[in-house]
């Protein structure tokens, strides 16, 4: 029982060197073939030890640079987080995270890539390398900030200029301009059709007065006319010009 014992022990212990073997093997060819610039073999190999060794900080550091290198930056920030996990020295930790502020910065998240590099430099703050990406990552955050606050004045200018040529050519006044001027028009004619017809009644009103007055004389003529004869009855007057 015991020599069986020893057996399975012995067994695996040989498989964990062969895997422990093949991880080291493939990590050592993907260096060489990032080396060589083949960073579609590279990254092959470095999975290969991932498989192995899931959590093998060399291995994921080293495919988050081949991801890089691909231009392939969103996965590369996602390899670098996962290597982050796993490192375990303070130069594994500036490393990583110096190079996730570059992907952060290749993938345009100047925000995060500034965050990253703060992080690696309180780490190694005499690191000038790390200190001028930062500078930059900064120069380049500020720049999309008043670039987006440019754009969002331009939309709101326009979104108030379409809003005030709609309301003008809702306007009631522009739309309906002709008829009110022909309204105009029309009251002006039907002004003007009254004055005519006030001017060709006032000479009618003089004749009408003058007839009435000269009933009235008449009529007087006559009542003094008769008050003079008598019972002769009436007589015409001599002269209209009798003061009454």
């Amino acid at each position: 029982m015991a020599r069986v014992l020893l057996v399975l022990y012995s067994l695996v212990f040989v498989m964990q060197v062969s895997a422990q073997v093949s991880s080291d093997v493939h990590t050592h060819r993907g260096n060489q073939s990032f080396e060589k610039g083949d960073f579609d073999d590279a990254s092959y190999h470095y999975l290969k030890t991932l498989q192995d060794k899931s959590e093998d900080f060399r291995a994921q550091y080293n495919l988050g640079n081949t991801l890089y290198k691909k231009n392939q930056y969103s996965d590369a920030v996602s390899t670098y987080q996962k290597a982050l996990k796993n490192a375990k020295t303070k130069e594994q930790k500036t490393a990583t995270l110096y190079n996730l502020g570059n992907a952060y910065f290749k993938n345009k998240q100047q925000k995060e890539a500034v965050d990253s590099y703060k992080q690696a430099l309180k780490l190694d703050p005499n690191n000038q390398t790390i200190l001028k990406n930062l500078q930059i990552a900064l120069q380049k955050k500020d720049s999309k900030q008043q670039q987006q606050e440019q754009d969002q004045q331009q939309s709101q200018q326009q979104q108030q200029n379409n809003e005030q040529n709609k309301g003008e050519k809702e306007n009631p006044m522009d739309m309906y301009a002709p008829e009110n001027d022909k309204f105009k028009k029309e009251q002006q004619e039907n002004q003007q059709q009254e004055d005519n017809s006030n001017k060709k009644e006032e000479p009618n009103q003089p004749k009408e007065l003058e007839k009435e007055l000269l009933q009235y004389i008449e009529e007087r003529e006559r009542h003094t006319a008769k008050r003079a004869m008598g019972k002769q009855g009436y007589a015409q007057p001599q002269s209209n010009r009798k003061d009454w």
